[in-house]
């Protein structure tokens, strides 16, 4: 799979004159646009959070500066229905201002965050400002069984889709985790290898907290979900 690396813009000449066909042996994302979640940079509320808010306090927020982006994670095992789904109840944040150990957020919290769900942040590192604009991709190789996307983009923020057309998917044509403020327009996404259980066939799939993206002015053509 190609990563690639943040503020970089790739252009075809358009969606009809610029080709990229896609072969992996049958495994592995087309493109990826990756950044990484760290495993030691978290900590834990101190006090309730609210709806609508914009400050949330913790025990320690020294592993935090102003400017980096967190997701906000509780225990959401009654809140969810499937498996795979637990732990991605929350919301991907960027901060603004740090006081103490009262952080500051750019966007207010969409839901409440009680203590008896122990509520944490943890810090991420976001691929930024990536744009993939005027270019078809054709994928030829069927990852099935693993959900492999054409476009990956996993902790990513800021970057965008505009004038892409792509051809066939194992799981989805674009997805993205753990990811915040992407657009994804002006594009065409048509045909899976394969529509049944298990995630085929998918035009655009925002999951894992993805946030705050935008979504507008696309064709889907013969998948199992479009969005």
């Amino acid at each position: 799979p190609k990563q690639i690396p943040s503020n970089c813009l790739l252009r075809g000449q358009g969606a009809n004159l610029t080709t990229l066909k896609i072969d992996l042996g049958g495994s592995g994302n087309g493109f990826n646009i990756q950044g990484s979640q760290s495993a030691i940079d978290t900590s834990c509320f101190m006090v309730n959070a609210y709806k609508d808010s914009t400050k949330i306090v913790v025990f320690n927020a020294a592993s935090f500066v102003v400017g980096d982006w967190i997701r906000i994670c509780e225990q959401d095992v009654d809140l969810v229905t499937s498996s795979w789904a637990i732990g991605s109840v929350g919301q991907i944040a960027r901060i603004e201002n740090i006081n103490g150990n009262t952080i500051q957020l750019a966007s207010p919290l969409r839901m409440a965050y009680a203590l008896n769900r122990q509520p944490f942040i943890k810090k991420l590192n976001m691929k930024r400002n990536v744009g993939i604009e005027c270019l078809s991709i054709i994928r030829l190789d069927n990852t099935a069984p693993e959900q492999a996307a054409n476009i990956l983009f996993q902790f990513a923020e800021n970057c965008w889709l505009n004038g892409i057309a792509s051809t066939n998917c194992t799981f989805g044509h674009v997805v993205a985790e753990s990811s915040s403020n992407l657009q994804i327009e002006k594009s065409y996404f048509h045909d899976g290898f394969e529509y049944g259980g298990g995630g085929r066939g998918y035009g655009v799939v925002l999951q894992f907290t993805s946030n705050e993206c935008r979504v507008e002015n696309n064709i889907f053509e013969h998948l199992r979900h479009s969005m």
